[in-house]
């Protein structure tokens, strides 16, 4: 059994980062360059350390945490591709597809 410090420490990242995943600031520039403030990849690895910290109690939040390392993988090629003004989103069809299934499988 898990204690309660580490059961609290782990529901907190993870609501952190389903705060991060969920909510974006954007500032743009020029009409061109748009950054988010609240970068979702900074939620995708406040949920991986989450998966970390809650896998004591549910033995299947191990199987998550590759899936939550790629996801936090492509926020961030996101992320700092749309601080130079490109984006990786709508570029690759299936591509796409894969990550949007894969975010869908592990919110649920």
């Amino acid at each position: 059994m898990i204690d309660r410090g580490q059961l609290y420490r782990g529901l907190s990242q993870a609501a952190w980062g389903y705060f991060l995943l969920l909510l974006n600031f954007n500032l743009t520039f020029n009409n061109t360059i748009s950054i988010n403030l609240l970068p979702s990849f900074a939620g995708a690895l406040l949920l991986l350390s989450a998966t970390g910290s809650l896998s004591a109690e549910r033995r299947d939040l191990k199987l998550l945490r590759p899936l939550c390392g790629l996801l936090a993988a492509w926020h961030l090629i996101d992320w700092v591709l749309n601080l130079v003004g490109l984006s990786v989103s709508g570029r690759f069809l299936y591509l796409d597809l894969a990550v949007g299934a894969a975010s869908l499988y592990f919110h649920f």
